[in-house]
């Protein structure tokens, strides 16, 4: 982030550790791995324990149940979803929101020299942003945060003829009607 804010990064909100099951085994296995440990999805990896594919309850809804297909006749590798979007640790929320949608996935594996350290789904990155919505609601409050040569109008009395006004500008710390503003010789921006 610029001007030296602080980032919230990928590796401050992501899930771990990864659950990962191999290509080969079956999605009955899969489906209850994901059961007992209560997620919604699990990464499928090949032999040499490298990422392939995600799968999701979604998968497993619509490429096995909503088909009629045994979960314990399939195999991870025909229902997963895939390529895997990665990213590193080290980016920031927004680079990785903007990759999520860039990529129509709803999920990011995180690796880390060359192995897996987490995984970052839409929801984390929602369950955040209320609280950073909070942060930057308050930083505008106190001026913290510059509003760039804005003048922002509101409705109430004239501070300067006692008038009502539906736009009033604020003119040296005062907030003044349409009127008194040009009585003063000031210009609307």
């Amino acid at each position: 982030m610029s001007e030296g804010r602080p980032m919230i990064k990928v590796r401050d909100v992501m899930k771990t550790p990864v659950i990962t099951v191999f290509e080969n085994e079956n999605v009955l296995k899969t489906s209850k791995l994901m059961l007992e440990h209560n997620i919604g999805s699990v990464v499928v990896i090949d032999l040499l324990e490298k990422p392939i594919g995600i799968i999701t309850g979604k998968d497993i809804a619509s490429r096995v149940v909503a088909k009629s297909i045994s979960p314990s006749k399939i195999k991870n590798r025909e229902v997963m979803s895939h390529p895997v979007v990665i990213v590193s640790p080290n980016i920031g929320l927004d680079e990785a929101a903007k990759r999520m949608k860039k990529f129509g996935v709803d999920r990011l594996l995180v690796m880390e020299g060359g192995k897996i350290v987490g995984i970052i789904t839409s929801a984390e990155i929602l369950n955040i942003t209320p609280a950073l919505l909070e942060v930057a609601l308050e930083r505008l409050k106190t001026g913290s945060i510059p509003v760039k040569n804005e003048k922002i109008s509101l409705t109430g009395y004239c501070e300067a003829c006692g008038e009502w006004s539906d736009m009033l500008v604020e003119v040296n710390g005062k907030y003044l009607c349409e009127e008194c503003v040009i009585e003063l010789g000031e210009e609307e921006t």
